[in-house]
């Protein structure tokens, strides 16, 4: 079993960091992690547009993706990739097909197969994360897996 402690006195902003700094040595790996919160923090559905940007250290490739949704509900997620000298990506660059991240009428998704994707990425590339619609969701996580290549 695994047990966290956290210290008395220690906040949300310190936990925030403690999870960047994990991020920063996973992204040293041969396999890529990273996760965002997509909250807008109205107490309220997610609206759409953009939420998230990410940017992409390693060339890689995507494996799978992640939803960890607050409650029962829908959510789309598009992400759009463009170099960084090309940022802001927009709608036209999405990388994901058809077959957007979605949770639909439950709390969490998965998928490991990105059929109809274009997840090779680049050093350097830049990823926004747009959600196209949702429903009763207030927050969710991404979580996107790739192996460095």
């Amino acid at each position: 079993m695994i047990q966290t402690i956290i210290p008395e006195g220690v906040g949300e902003p310190q936990i925030r960091r403690a999870f960047m700094a994990l991020n920063q040595g996973l992204m040293k790996l041969s396999n890529w992690e990273m996760w965002r919160e997509i909250d807008d923090h109205s107490g309220v559905a997610l609206t759409a547009g953009t939420k998230a940007e990410i940017y992409v250290p390693y060339d890689c490739v995507l494996t799978q993706w992640t939803e960890l949704a607050d409650q029962v509900g829908s959510v789309k997620i598009d992400l759009w990739v463009l170099p960084y000298a090309s940022y802001p990506p927009t709608n036209a660059n999405s990388i994901c097909g058809a077959n957007e991240p979605l949770i639909n009428n439950a709390q969490s998704a998965q998928d490991t197969t990105l059929s109809g994707w274009s997840p090779r990425l680049s050093a350097g590339d830049c990823i926004i994360a747009n959600v196209d619609s949702a429903t009763t969701i207030e927050r969710v996580m991404l979580h996107l897996v790739a192996e460095r290549s």
